[in-house]
This record gives structure tokens, C-alpha cells and sequence, in this order.
């Protein structure tokens, strides 16, 4: 079985049962790139659902119908999701990430990644 793989978006790959994702920096993340994020992590996973952790830190934040999508639609074979941020989002912007369009699993922000595997370790 394939457990990474490289886009024009993200690295992703599966670590002791959770699926990582990198996250590149994506200037225009818009409805089509979240399309093809779901389409490629979905390919990787073969059916099988897992928690997965995002890194976000890198990246532009989706617009609001990519951020619908994500959270919707794109919740497809997703236990649960951590997102690790960048230190100097202010928490009212990570506020609103979350409560705008609150996603179908369990979802979390974090500054530290250990904390968010820590998070994640509930839902194998």
C-alpha cells in the first residue's frame, strides 16, 4: 500500500496511525484546490477512515466555499482533525476557522504539533 504521497498542495502520508499532512504554502486556496486535496487524500486512504493533522502553518487559509467544502464534503473517511497553526494567528481568527461552518468530526486547533498528536491518539 502507498502511504505518501506529494502534490501540488501538501505532503501526506501515514505516521503510527494517523494520516500527516504538510501543507505547502497555497496562494489561492479556493474551491478547486480543496477538490483536489479531498481527491488525493482520499486515493491514499483506500476506504479506510483515520484522524488526521493538519499542518497548516505554511498556508493561506481557504476561502469561505473551499472552507464549506472541507468541512462538509470533505469529511469523507475522517475520524477526527487537529490543525497546527502559525504561532501569530490570533485566536478569534482561529475562532471563527472553526465555528463559521463547523465541521462533521471532532476538530481542533493547536500551536504544537505533539499536542495534536496527542489529541488525535483518541480517535485510532
Amino acid at each position: 500500500m502507498i502511504n505518501y504521497i506529494r502534490t501540488d498542495y501538501a505532503e501526506i502520508y501515514l505516521e503510527n496511525g494517523i494520516l500527516i499532512f504538510n501543507y505547502f504554502n497555497i496562494p489561492n486556496f479556493d474551491l478547486k484546490a480543496a477538490k483536489k486535496i479531498v481527491d488525493d487524500r482520499i486515493s491514499l486512504q483506500k476506504e479506510k477512515a483515520y484522524p488526521i493533522l493538519c499542518d497548516m502553518s505554511a498556508i493561506n487559509y481557504p476561502n469561505i466555499e473551499a472552507k464549506k467544502y472541507l468541512a462538509f464534503e470533505g469529511s469523507l473517511l475522517i475520524k477526527a482533525v487537529a490543525y497546527i497553526v502559525a504561532m501569530d494567528i490570533p485566536n478569534h481568527l482561529l475562532d471563527f476557522f472553526i465555528e463559521i461552518n463547523p465541521p462533521r468530526v471532532p476538530t481542533k486547533i493547536f500551536y504544537q504539533r505533539d499536542k495534536a498528536i496527542e489529541y488525535l491518539q483518541h480517535y485510532k
